[in-house]
């Protein structure tokens, strides 16, 4: 047999060739670790949802973060949306609130911020404009900066919108609270025709005059046209609301310097700002208020002028948000939830003269009752003209009025406003600016009119006779009201206003003094006066010459309270100190009482007892007491009805009596009731607690009319 010697060098030279072809193979088969170009079907491990980092992204990755966004083809939201740009084509499903641009980032389920081109199912904020050819369907709340559709607009559900001043003639959507409020004009109008025509009947049937009574709630009364110069004062109650104004000065956040913004807090309630907005948003925090389901509520506060886009208070909420850009917005919710509330100032807008903000937050539930709340800021103004009222967490305000103030009509009514001012040496019309003028009023000699101008102030009154000039006086409180006596030549009045413009001139009075009837103050001392609890009241009957106190009040700290449970697990209070004193519906537990507290929103027992809302009820039932007064307090649910009892002192509750006292009034009142009226004039009600709470009272007048005059000026 032939042996084969291999030479060891020969053997490591062949090896190393044949390696190195097969590395040479391998290599031009694999893909490069720069910038590989892969054929074929290379897979990879699939990361977990929401993934953020430089994992390689498998199909079923994207296939499944996809599945959670909107393509732009269309698609249904799960969640809110909110859109900064303007939305064109046709919108279904629910839609509440407008004007809302979002601040936080657009985020996947995992929290990760999403870039890319898709909006996610949750909801997100949508950067430029939506325009949809087929329909686009929300079935979360949605919140517009700018809702513009083309198409056919579809909202289903309870769909929302913010109330828009009364009088706004635009495409805004019109709520029933604001159709309510244009409509209330109208209705009284109709009204007025109505008596005309009924007027007219009576005429046509031969008489000449007569009796109409007028049972109305008013801090101001119009004096019918047609009536004879005296009416019968027949009755005069009292009105009893919970003040509260929850926008604590020491809450407001610290002065600073944001963005170009500077926010100086003035420490009495007020924040002045000033600056440009670069770089962001500014924002200064003024309250987090907790508010309660099926509550109403009134921001208001900011400088004339804002917008959702410049300046304003700004509303934070779950969904919706609101905003005061210098007229105030009546804000409701059905569900009980946290709100935020900020001054902000946004990006961009320059305050070159600064403003002061003035924010105050009213629970308007708590304050009138449910169902009777202002429907809109103007009517919220008429009752609390101020520009600020004091911070008041809830405190028993009763207006018992003082005297009764007659007055002619308003002789200014019409007359024009126009830009300029008035010589005072000269009394001529000039063209000074920062000022603006009235027409002349034509008004009596040696005569007390009650003068009293809306908006910016009356500057100076001039007097004139009937074909010169006379003099003038400069201005003294003429915002709040004043009296003003003519001079004996004096037949023409003339006004100068600090303004620009006559559109700030929101209102100017000239009436004439007709006469005041004090109401005598041992009657304004009696226990009770001024007082009511829901629709009853305390008043007094000037015909009997008697005061009926229908409303009594007792200290909820006073009396003796009971800790019991519903189902062995829902706390809640009662007590039945007062069964023998206070009216109840018998047999009931749905009737809503005659009582008012400052601590608790009145509702139901049933409410109560089901613990459906925080709130006071009276009732009985159950195989419980009837006639008990009962509270469910969410935040006293831990404690001992020994330590509730202690948590109420000083908290009063008015509350309507099982029987009326009567207190004879006879030696402080005159024999008659009669007193002096003009046609067309008002009679007014102030109370003790000045001017700018012009609470309405209920009262009873009524009045002799002279048909053939009701019916030529009705």
């Amino acid at each position: 047999m032939a042996i084969t010697v291999i030479n060891e060098n020969d053997y490591i030279r062949d090896s190393r060739e044949v390696i190195n072809n097969n590395f040479n193979e391998l290599d031009t088969l694999k893909a490069p670790l720069n910038s590989p170009a892969l054929t074929g079907t290379p897979t990879a491990p699939t990361p977990t949802g929401g993934d953020n980092s430089t994992k390689i992204a498998t199909t079923a990755y994207v296939e499944g973060e996809v599945a959670n966004c909107l393509p732009l083809s269309g698609g249904s939201l799960t969640g809110n949306l909110s859109v900064s740009g303007t939305i064109t084509g046709n919108v279904t499903g629910n839609v509440t609130g407008n004007a809302d641009t979002a601040t936080n980032a657009t985020n996947d389920a995992n929290g990760n911020p999403i870039t890319g081109t898709y909006l996610p199912l949750a909801g997100g904020t949508l950067t430029g404009d939506v325009s949809a050819s087929a329909d686009l369907s929300v079935a979360g709340d949605t919140s517009l900066t700018n809702l513009s559709v083309s198409g056919t607009t579809a909202l289903n559900g309870n769909s929302t919108a913010i109330t828009q001043p009364i009088d706004d003639n635009s495409t805004k959507i019109a709520t029933t609270e604001y159709v309510q409020a244009e409509i209330k004009p109208i209705e009284a109008d109709v009204s007025a025709n109505d008596k005309r025509i009924s007027n007219i009947e009576k005429l046509l049937q031969g008489n000449l005059y007569d009796y109409q009574t007028d049972t109305d709630s008013a801090y101001t009364k119009t004096v019918p046209q047609g009536a004879m110069p005296y009416a019968s004062l027949e009755q005069i109650g009292g009105k009893t609301l919970v003040f509260n104004q929850l926008v604590n000065p020491a809450n407001i956040g610290a002065s600073k310097t944001q963005n170009g913004i500077t926010f100086t807090n003035n420490g009495d309630g007020s924040v002045t700002v000033s600056g440009t907005a670069t770089g962001g948003n500014a924002g200064l925090s003024v309250l987090s208020p907790r508010t309660w389901a099926d509550h109403k509520y009134c921001l208001q506060g900011c400088p004339s002028g804002g917008s959702s886009s410049t300046y304003c208070l700004r509303l934070l909420g779950q969904g919706n948000n609101y905003f005061d850009t210098g007229d105030g917005v009546i804000w409701y919710h059905a569900t009980a939830r946290y709100k935020q509330c900020d001054i902000v100032v946004y990006e961009g807008t320059a305050i070159d003269t600064p403003i002061t903000f003035k924010p105050q937050f009213i629970d308007l539930t708590l304050m009138f009752g449910a169902g009777n709340e202002p429907t809109t800021v103007e009517q919220f103004r008429e009752i609390f003209p101020a520009s600020y009222y004091p911070y008041n967490a809830g405190t028993l305000l009763s207006a018992g009025a003082e005297s009764v103030k007659s007055r002619g009509e308003n002789l200014a009514d019409g007359v024009d406003i126009n830009t300029g001012s008035i010589n005072s040496n000269t009394g001529a019309s000039n063209s000074v600016s920062g000022f603006c003028r009235s027409n002349y009023v034509i008004v009596q000699p040696n005569t007390q009119y009650y003068i009293k101008s809306m908006g910016n102030g009356v500057n100076r009154v001039f007097e004139y006779t009937a074909d010169s000039y006379i003099g003038y006086t400069n201005s003294v409180g003429f915002i709040d009201g004043v009296y003003f006596t003519t001079s004996p030549t004096t037949y023409r009045l003339r006004f100068n206003f600090f303004a620009d413009e006559p559109s700030e001139i929101t209102d100017l009075v000239v009436e004439k003094h007709i006469n005041s009837y004090p109401i005598p103050t041992p009657i304004q001392q009696l226990d009770g006066y001024g007082w009511s609890a829901g629709n009853v009241y305390n008043y007094i009957d000037y015909e009997r010459k008697v005061f009926v106190k229908n409303v009594g009040a007792v200290d909820l700290g006073t009396l003796n309270w009971v800790s019991t449970t519903r189902g062995g697990t829902i706390q809640y209070f009662y007590t039945i100190s007062l069964v023998d004193d206070m009216w109840f519906e018998p047999n009931s537990n749905t009737a809503i009482a005659h009582i008012v507290c400052p601590k608790y929103t009145i509702g139901r027992f049933t409410d109560v007892y089901n613990n459906t809302v925080q709130c006071m009820g009276v009732g009985g039932g159950y195989g419980n007491p009837v006639g008990r007064l009962a509270v469910y307090d969410a935040s006293s649910s831990s404690v001992t009805a020994e330590q509730y009892k202690s948590s109420l002192s000083g908290v009063m509750l008015y509350y309507q009596l099982k029987t009326p006292i009567e207190t004879d009034i006879s030696a402080y009142l005159s024999d008659d009731n009669l007193i002096e009226v003009e046609s067309g004039g008002t009679l007014t009600f102030p109370n003790s607690n000045g001017d700018d709470y012009r609470i309405p009272v209920p009262s009873k007048e009524t009045y002799m009319i002279n048909l053939q005059e009701a019916v030529s000026n009705g």
